[in-house]
């Protein structure tokens, strides 16, 4: 049998975590478009010597961008950006 306390804890973990968000392919290619594209054209994103090799790489990448560009970018907006990159250009699963 559980206790009171068991559910409680199980509650604020579970209201901590909040809903699951879907990444918005929309504002990731306006954000892209807006802030990107001032440095990076589409033939940056499909050189032959990419360094990004994974979905992990392409988020950390789009963090390092965003931060140069003098951006301060959500981590939903950077993975908006993130997924709108992969799913344009680099495919990864």
């Amino acid at each position: 049998m559980h206790s009171a306390r068991t559910y409680t804890a199980l509650l604020v973990a579970l209201l901590l975590t909040g809903p699951a968000t879907a990444v918005d392919l929309a504002k990731g290619k306006a954000l892209h478009d807006s802030i990107c594209k001032t440095c990076h054209q589409s033939d940056y994103y499909t050189r032959k010597n990419s360094i990004i090799h994974s979905g992990a790489a392409l988020n950390k990448q789009v963090t390092n961008c965003q931060q140069g560009a003098g951006e301060h970018w959500s981590a939903t907006q950077i993975e908006d950006v993130a997924a709108y990159l992969n799913a344009t250009y680099y495919k990864f699963k």
